[in-house]
């Protein structure tokens, strides 16, 4: 009998032990779209204007092979002002996959907020808790991916929208040169770190900071 509870008692505390590891290894990026995987282009409302920024591709390969999980967070304001559907921008997320996919890439989530006041779908023409700088889509990665710390985690994009995103949810942040990132100035919302591009900001930091 006390063999019994004893192996019970082993199993269960090995059971509590490994998913403490899971729970502390999990790693998460996240990263803007356009101007961070792609070339930044304004209004991207179609599948041919999806160019991916040099070494972008080779960055979330990196990550894939260290075991982050890799969450694309982006703005897709085109919906709400009519400039293009939901079914578009599936579209064009499903060519940006492939093009990743034929680089040996992988994104393990993709949330984007359809939203934007005062536009002219009104379904979509809100104020909502997605559309960055707030948190929302981070916080909704954080319950689906069950990450339990997100001061572990990075933000990484090419606006200071993006770094205050991160910031909001409490995430680590580095602005990238690429895209809009070049135009970086403010006085209150600092990124912990600018890089050139996505791949330095996956060499030079992302990999050290988990070696």
């Amino acid at each position: 009998m006390l063999k019994l509870w004893l192996k019970k008692y082993i199993i269960c505390y090995t059971n509590i032990f490994i998913a403490k590891i899971i729970q502390k290894v999990m790693k998460a990026l996240f990263l803007d779209r356009d101007g961070v995987i792609n070339v930044y282009k304004e209004r991207i409302t179609s599948p041919t204007q999806i160019e991916l920024v040099a070494n972008s591709a080779e960055a979330i390969k990196l990550l894939n092979e260290n075991n982050f999980k890799t969450i694309i967070i982006t703005n897709q304001p085109q919906i709400a002002m009519g400039l293009c559907t939901i079914q578009d921008v599936e579209t064009i997320h499903s060519f940006l996959l492939q093009l990743l996919s034929e680089r040996n890439a992988r994104i393990d989530g993709l949330y984007y907020c359809p939203h934007k006041p005062n536009q002219k779908i009104p379904e979509y023409s809100i104020k909502c808790e997605c559309r960055k700088p707030k948190p929302g889509m981070i916080l909704q990665a954080q319950k689906d991916f069950k990450i339990s710390d997100l001061s572990s985690c990075f933000m990484i994009g090419d606006t200071l929208a993006d770094i205050e995103t991160g910031k909001n949810a409490g995430c680590k942040t580095i602005l990238v040169k690429t895209g809009l990132g070049g135009e970086y100035s403010s006085d209150h919302i600092i990124p912990n770190y600018i890089t050139n591009d996505l791949y330095e900001a996956v060499t030079r930091i992302i990999l050290k900071n988990y070696d």
